[in-house]
């Protein structure tokens, strides 16, 4: 036979526990506690070291000014900033992504695709003329935020299913990682490679480049 006697007990402590949960007075707080428990612990202590640090640190903070009062402390002879300055880079050497890449390519890529093109754009463009860049896993792994053969993987296939990059076939030096060609976004939305050959006749697994040597 169940124990009302303790049935009962539970059901206080179940209502007890449900008051505590709503308080946001310390002291009311402590005296649930302590009423739930039965006992007098070292919890008044406790809420008095609180209250101690909480008024020490609450103090500098409450005598703040306000936002209003602040304005108009201001000192007089401090020069404004001005919002309309133009923007002036500070270093010569930053990559430029053309709006027709981030405004209608990159929205129909993977996540993944869209890190891996911003790389090869960045090794190839952005570095001057060049059209091509080697991506081996571990230059992917360290300059990416793709952390995993998988993620690195995804988001070459999906590049190269859309001929965004190429395979080249004749890679002289495959050991340095895979040799690509980079297709620009103007000539991803034409269709078309500068040399003039059109992006639906290139193979997934890639064409031979005339001069593989330059890649080395």
């Amino acid at each position: 036979m169940k124990n009302p006697v303790g049935k009962k007990k539970h059901s206080g402590l179940h209502r007890g526990f449900e008051h505590l949960s709503v308080l946001d007075d310390p002291r009311k707080t402590l005296e649930v506690i302590e009423r739930i428990t039965g006992r007098r612990g070292n919890f008044r202590a406790m809420l008095e070291e609180f209250e101690q640090r909480y008024l020490a640190v609450a103090a500098p903070a409450q005598s703040m000014p306000s936002e209003d009062t602040l304005a108009q402390s201001v000192a007089r002879d401090v020069t404004p900033i001005d919002l309309s300055a133009k923007f002036v880079a500070v270093e010569t050497t930053y990559l430029q992504i053309p709006h027709e890449y981030t405004d209608r390519i990159a929205p129909t890529l993977h996540p993944y695709g869209d890190i891996f093109y911003r790389k090869a754009w960045r090794e190839s463009y952005g570095r001057g003329r060049r059209v091509f860049f080697r991506a081996g896993l571990q230059f992917m792994l360290r300059g990416t935020s793709l952390k995993s053969r998988r993620a690195v993987e995804t988001g070459r296939d999906n590049l190269v299913e859309k001929r965004l990059i190429i395979r080249a076939t004749n890679d002289p030096a495959p050991h340095k990682g895979t040799l690509y060609r980079v297709v620009s976004p103007s000539e991803y939305l034409k269709g078309m490679l500068s040399e003039g050959v059109p992006l639906e006749d290139i193979p997934v697994e890639g064409v031979p480049c005339k001069d593989p040597s330059r890649a080395l």
